[in-house]
């Protein structure tokens, strides 16, 4: 197994620095050991849990780390919280997947969660997914036995407020070395021309419910449109950028100025994504093409 964690080497430091952080400020206590929990293991290499304590009365933060021969070669980058590191699924059939995929919440306000796929015969053993999750990720198994799970794309707090997300699932597949988007199963060929007439109907009443005489970024409350901002992630998202592009046009109310903005607004917030590039989605939906959208690339 090549070292590819050697890069990430100073996550210790970063840990030991979160640690310290945590006890500053705090009467003197001891600080309890670490401990440890072996999720999966071959002769040269272990996959451990590790809890990092700042005292005695501290539940600790979670790292994930692979060791190899008594020699720790990668550590998570994040931090998880108490008692959400698990085990989503172990490769039960050989060569089907990866040794386990392992994943844990990182915290925050909007429950940033990882899912990490472990292959320890890998040249670059680790693929970590980083998302918004709202709700556990659940991994299966396809009829060969190779996992599949989706990953939440969302667009939140897009000029609104943070509770308003819109949000696809990206299905995702095993290729044999990592995890890809499954493209058969986002893009939709056919375009539901029946199904738009009502989204189109729903859209303009909630952008004519505006009481701005234009869209300017940041305008926030007196511009949300949560179910606009889904039905043009869903059609963006599923092969359909042109249909969500002229859906906006004939969607958008005659006496409010920016529509153009809004579109550019709302793409951009799309391919500045990290999920954007890190699933390689470009290739896979035809947004560059828009008008109004390539300078974001």
């Amino acid at each position: 197994m090549v070292p590819y964690g050697r890069r990430n080497i100073h996550f210790r430091q970063v840990f030991v620095g979160l640690v310290s952080l945590l006890a500053a400020g705090s009467c003197p206590a001891a600080r309890a050991a670490d401990t440890m929990d072996l999720l999966f293991s071959t002769p040269q290499a272990q996959v451990i849990v590790r809890t990092l304590h700042a005292r005695d009365d501290d539940p600790g933060i979670k790292v994930v780390e692979l060791n190899e021969n008594g020699r720790t070669i990668w550590g998570s980058r994040n931090a998880y919280l108490p008692g959400t590191v698990q085990v989503l699924w172990r490769q039960q059939k050989p060569e089907t997947g990866p040794d386990l995929i392992i994943g844990g919440y990182t915290g925050g306000s909007h429950c940033s969660y990882d899912v990490m796929a472990i292959d320890l015969e890998n040249d670059q053993p680790v693929q970590t997914i980083s998302m918004c999750n709202h709700d556990l990720p659940a991994v299966t198994s396809d009829e060969a036995g190779r996992p599949r799970f989706s990953v939440f794309f969302d667009i939140e707090g897009f000029n609104a407020a943070s509770a308003m997300v819109a949000g696809v699932e990206i299905p995702m597949l095993w290729d044999g070395e990592q995890f890809v988007v499954d493209g058969a199963r986002l893009l939709a060929p056919q375009f539901d021309r029946g199904g738009q007439e009502k989204i189109e109907q729903t859209i303009r009443q909630e952008l004519g419910a505006w009481t701005i005489d234009a869209y300017r970024p940041g305008t926030s409350y007196d511009a949300s449109a949560p179910e606009t901002n889904q039905a043009l992630l869903d059609l963006i998202l599923h092969g359909h950028a042109v249909e969500a592009r002229n859906l906006l046009n004939r969607a958008w109310p005659q006496q409010i100025g920016g529509r153009d903005q809004y579109w550019d607004e709302f793409t951009g917030a799309i391919v500045k994504h990290h999920l954007w590039k890190q699933l390689g989605l470009a290739a896979l939906v035809p947004l560059d093409a828009i008008p109004g959208t390539a300078r974001h690339f």
